[in-house]
């Protein structure tokens, strides 16, 4: 699980807020099972009961990705 600083976590959570309500493309990357990923799509959804986004992908897929994984996120 990565450690963020409290402004980098500022940061990821007003992205997340703006890329869901102005509907923004987005590339999240995060860490999953010490392996790293990049996706490239559109947060659908923030769970935060389950403390995860809900992710649709440029193939259509939707990806529930907990948002402790997240390393970064930066609009498209």
């Amino acid at each position: 699980m990565p450690i963020l600083d409290e402004q980098k976590l500022d940061l990821i959570n007003d992205i997340v807020c703006c890329a869901i309500a102005e509907n923004k493309q987005v590339s999240i990357s995060y860490q999953k099972q010490n392996k790293a990923y990049l996706e490239v799509g559109y947060i659908h959804y923030y769970d935060m009961i389950c403390n995860e986004l809900r992710f649709r992908n440029q193939h259509d897929n939707v990806l529930y990705i907990k948002i402790y994984h997240v390393t970064d996120i930066k609009y498209i």
